[in-house]
């Protein structure tokens, strides 16, 4: 144990056990948000994040996100595992996790940055499934950068948020969140 060194560095970002303090929620226009709290759950033997919402059109969102109190070089991101159920459990219902980028305009024209973000949609199942996602699986980007996606490459060493984005069109959706584990970065 004396001689070896992490080379994964283990950040247990978020574990919900003390609720969902710290966390927001925010919506597009036709987007509604019914509640973002705590919930136990005996699958997973302790508090969960829950969070209830329904959206007009695939264009429209919700979201629940949480900021990273600062800029975050993520460079070295190996990977983020969740844990996360829905309520549908088919192609109708999914959830997208993105890296943020959120700063004020003074603080952008300073460093040149563009507000924008990183992400991956996952398909929701009705059971808990462990999810990881890698710098690989996100989304590139493209010129019309849609959803304000800059892609990996443009936010990877300024990131300010996490964000979960509850996707489907109508509702009311429900989806859980739990273990919130992110390796490779240093605390």
């Amino acid at each position: 144990v004396s001689d070896t060194e992490d080379v994964y560095p283990i950040v247990y970002f978020e574990d919900f056990e003390d609720s969902t303090q710290g966390w927001y929620k925010g919506v597009s226009e036709y987007g509604i948000v019914h509640a973002l709290d705590a919930q136990y759950d005996t699958e997973r033997d302790g508090l969960v994040g829950h969070f209830v919402y329904q959206n007009d059109s695939n264009y429209n969102w919700v979201l629940m996100g949480r900021s990273l109190n600062g800029i975050v070089n993520l460079s070295e991101l190996d990977s983020v595992e969740i844990w996360a159920r829905g309520s549908k459990g088919d192609s109708t219902q999914w959830l997208s996790f993105s890296f943020d980028v959120l700063m004020d305009s003074l603080t952008l024209d300073s460093l040149g940055y563009e507000n924008g973000k990183s992400w991956v949609h996952l398909e929701l199942d009705t059971t808990w499934q462990r999810y990881v996602i890698t710098p690989k699986d996100l989304l590139e980007t493209d010129s019309l950068k849609i959803g304000a996606n800059l892609g990996w490459d443009n936010v990877k060493d300024h990131v300010t948020n996490l964000n979960l984005f509850g996707g489907g069109v109508g509702g009311p959706f429900e989806f859980w969140i739990d273990d919130i584990t992110i390796y490779g970065v240093k605390p």
